[in-house]
């Protein structure tokens, strides 16, 4: 452990937590803003960067809503993320660095949760909180994983991700739905509201937009992308600005909504997006992002910083900023503050509370650093491998980048020749981190039961790419049917190909001519017994690689498997 930081450096590991309890323990006012908790809506959205707000300079973007909340709302200049969408909810919903929840990554095993982590849901529980889920989950698909398994009382959630009268699960059951789905997510929001009105609530409204989407033409209703189009701007750009031109719509109704019921008062709303935005073979183009270097992928603060505002009216001042970086990691423990929850907690968090700079008790937060990595096609991360180490003035991007964030935010001038002292001390605090984030669980992935409360799980993005297979528990012995659901991207029409698959040591191979038609490969039901392990499905023929984005190697394993216990 290394243990010389300079003044300005304070390892990130020596403050948990207990430096907040510190702060309240001279400031008793502040542990309990106020006797009546507040009801809490966390609305998140997907792929929004920084610069997707009329309210932060966009030029063409008109996101009047969002902008009426970011006036009254205390706002946070400096909230980071991680640069993908799995990996920052982890840290949202646990308070903790997401490889120590078994998240590190979007696809495959490496997005699920490990089921004894405790949650925001589970923890306002002990408060008396009736807490909901809607739209995007990614954190684990199949049992133990699911949303109502991880301490929500009602969910709705995408079955596929589908724009229009998509298919939803809504507590446990796949019902067909009319309409638009962020529309349907916020009326179910709106509803469950109306309904748990006398009880303090928690709703994490998790859009979907402006997630980019192949598989949707349009996106979004033709009005929302016109006024885009008109103006000649790439589709991919036109798209998200539809998409966040709808969204900002959909907050209006539930602002409105909280306003008209008389519970705008009291309630915490909370607005943030996952990550950056998406640029490159996606993206036919990069759209505004005020400035800030990088995208979705990539640890630069295009990719990590991203825009928060916290209203809470009777409480926290509008339209204050407050420049402190701050991250993902220190919702849950703000929100243990808030509520005067006393946290049972087994685990460690690694979040500090942001109430002292909410209540404009404090300017700044005890020195750490914040570190944030990502890595997409290993079924262990690289160690090095896209990383970032952030302090309030300087922060060193991989091994050799470092950046003054308040004289240079556009991350130009690297000035790692100038202070190798200060790379020194970074290198050697990740390397700590590194090491600490690695022990608590061996960056081990959590594994979906199927065959006791959950007849059948779909197991996505399988294929030739991963080394170890996706973990999976058969929880009782029967007779399973395999259905793999093939990627167009991958398979050519007409051709011939040989699929074999290792079901927990059960190895199955089946030749096939691809057909756009029904791109599906049903296999004849196999015997289970109750075991647990790995399943693996390797594709023999001519594969069409493809490169997803610049921060994606080749993939051509692009398939899911659903796998249903029968009899």
């Amino acid at each position: 452990m290394h243990t010389h930081p300079t003044p300005w450096l304070v390892h990130a590991l020596t403050l948990p937590v207990i430096a907040a309890a510190l702060v309240f323990a001279l400031n008793p006012s502040q542990a309990n803003a106020q006797d009546a908790p507040p009801n809490i809506i966390f609305i998140l959205a997907d792929d929004q960067g920084y610069g997707d707000l009329s309210a932060l300079g966009n030029p063409i973007l008109k996101t009047p809503n969002l902008d009426r909340l970011y006036g009254q709302s205390t706002r946070f200049t400096r909230f980071y993320m991680n640069p993908v969408c799995a990996p920052s909810r982890a840290a949202l919903m646990t308070g903790r660095y997401p490889q120590r929840t078994g998240v590190w990554s979007t696809n495959r095993a490496k997005q699920q949760m490990h089921t004894d982590e405790l949650t925001i849901p589970e923890l306002l529980e002990q408060k008396g909180y009736r807490s909901a889920h809607f739209a995007k989950w990614h954190l684990g698909n199949g049992y133990p994983m699911n949303p109502r398994d991880q301490g929500f009382q009602h969910s709705r959630r995408a079955a596929m991700q589908q724009k229009f009268n998509p298919r939803l699960v809504e507590n446990g059951k796949t019902q067909q739905f009319t309409g638009y789905a962020d529309d349907l997510y916020f009326d179910g929001a709106i509803a469950f509201i109306k309904e748990n009105r006398e009880r303090p609530f928690f709703v994490y409204l998790a859009s979907w937009l402006p997630h980019d989407d192949k598989a949707n033409d349009p996106i979004v209703p033709e009005p929302y992308l016109k006024p885009f189009k008109d103006q000649g701007l790439p589709k991919t750009t036109y798209e998200a600005y539809g998409m966040m031109t709808k969204l900002d719509e959909n907050v209006g109704r539930l602002l409105d909504f909280l306003d008209e019921q008389g519970l705008a008062d009291n309630t915490l709303v909370i607005f943030t997006s996952d990550n950056g935005p998406i640029f490159g073979p996606r993206a036919s183009a990069p759209r505004f992002n005020a400035g800030l270097r990088g995208h979705k992928g990539q640890v630069f603060e295009g990719g990590i910083r991203l825009p928060a505002f916290f209203r809470w009216p009777s409480r926290f001042e509008a339209g204050r900023d407050i420049n402190e970086p701050v991250a993902h990691i220190d919702l849950l423990p703000t929100l243990i503050d808030i509520t005067g929850i006393t946290p049972p907690h087994p685990n460690k968090l690694d979040g500090q509370s942001l109430l002292p700079l909410l209540l404009g008790h404090a300017d700044t937060l005890p020195d750490r650093t914040l570190f944030f990595q990502f890595d997409r096609h290993e079924d262990i991360p690289r160690k090095n491998h896209n990383f970032a180490a952030l302090t309030r003035q300087y922060k060193l991007v991989g091994r050799n980048q470092l950046y003054d964030l308040l004289s240079d935010p556009g991350e130009q001038m690297n000035l790692a020749n100038q202070h190798p002292d200060i790379v020194d001390e970074l290198r050697a605090q990740y390397d700590d981190w590194w090491t600490d984030v690695n022990r608590e669980r061996n960056f081990e992935v959590e594994k979906p039961i199927v065959g006791t409360k959950q007849k059948r799980v779909t197991l996505f993005n399988i294929g030739n790419a991963m080394l170890k297979g996706y973990p999976l528990e058969i929880g009782a012995p029967g007779q399973y049917a395999l259905t793999v659901r093939l990627s167009n991207r991958v398979f050519r029409p007409g051709q011939n190909y040989t699929a074999k698959i290792d079901l927990l040591g059960q190895r199955i191979e089946m030749p096939f001519t691809f057909n756009t038609k029904d791109p599906k490969l049903r296999l004849p039901p196999t015997a289970m017994p109750r075991a647990a392990g790995y399943v693996q499905v390797y594709f023999e023929g001519d594969l069409n690689t493809i490169k997803r984005a610049p921060y994606l190697d080749n993939d051509p394993g692009h398939a899911s498997i659903l796998i249903e216990l029968i009899q």
